[in-house]
């Protein structure tokens, strides 16, 4: 593991347990066996380390992949592979998902960018278009409503 990376693991655990205020860069260096200089040459501030750890280490569900090849039109069977495949992302990233709560709990809306990652709010978009979908699908061949 080189000096990035056991920063990185060391920021995850401490920000997960203790949140992102009360965790200190020198606490992070020497948890992590580094010079605190170390941690400054690799992240600019502690808030540069904060986002690359979400940024580079969370993973991501591949929204394209699933909801355009994935589903096969069953709104029981699609929705069943959704939820599995949620639940497989948050069992991922349990530990990121945990440092961003805290820190949104700690700051509010300051941080409201990754409180999509953590509820979701990435996918709705495709849950819109999934749903008009079947809507659609559903109503062909049937007359359509019109006041």
């Amino acid at each position: 593991m080189n000096t990035r990376e056991k920063i990185t693991a060391t920021a995850i655990d401490l920000f997960s347990e203790k949140g992102y205020a009360a965790v200190r860069t020198k606490e992070i260096s020497k948890e992590a066996g580094v010079n605190e200089t170390t941690l400054f040459r690799n992240f600019h501030s502690k808030r540069d380390l904060f986002e690359y750890i979400i940024t580079h280490n969370i993973k991501a569900i591949d929204n394209e992949k699933i909801f355009h090849k994935k589903f096969i039109g069953d709104l029981d069977d699609d929705l069943m592979m959704l939820i599995c495949k949620l639940f497989m992302l948050y069992r991922a990233n349990a530990r990121i998902i945990k440092m961003i709560m805290k820190s949104i709990i700690e700051n509010g809306d300051r941080l409201s960018e990754y409180d999509q990652v953590c509820r979701g709010g990435h996918i709705k978009k495709y849950l819109i278009e999934y749903f008009e979908m079947m809507k659609s699908k559903k109503n062909q061949g049937k007359p359509s409503f019109t006041r």
